[in-house]
């Protein structure tokens, strides 16, 4: 559970990454493994967003500095086509979201909290006071 900057609580599911998808038990570190095979991408992390539906698994990569939007959409089509290669299909990121940096904590694991933050920023942007989309 996080406490979000407006007061309510978002439930962020099991501390240890491990989801269930359809009765299977996934790793989210599974599916980054698999599509880091892509030598475009630098790193990623494969967050759960919860939903009425089940979980939405929504990919975040490291794009290139010199990334235009046709370079972003090869990136995002070699991902999905090492996806499908790859993985059964309730493995595979329904979403594939850019972003500059993946921020870490002081322990070196990824700030999932901050990729949901900015995805709740991307979905609502007039409360972003950032310049970088998410």
């Amino acid at each position: 559970v996080t406490r979000m900057p407006d007061g309510g609580f978002v439930y962020r599911g099991r501390v240890d990454d491990q989801l269930s998808i359809n009765g299977h038990r996934v790793e989210t570190g599974e599916i980054e493994s698999a599509l880091l095979t892509d030598g475009d991408v630098s790193d990623l992390s494969v967050l759960a967003e919860p939903t009425e539906a089940g979980p939405l698994l929504i990919c975040f990569f490291i794009m290139p500095h010199d990334a235009n939007d046709d370079r972003l959409a090869k990136i995002r089509r070699n991902l999905r086509q090492v996806a499908k290669d790859r993985l059964p299909a309730y493995m595979r990121p329904n979403k594939y979201i850019p972003v500059s940096v993946i921020k870490r904590t002081v322990n070196g694991k990824v700030d999932k909290d901050d990729l949901f933050e900015r995805l709740r920023l991307r979905r609502n942007p007039a409360t972003s006071n950032e310049s970088e989309p998410a």
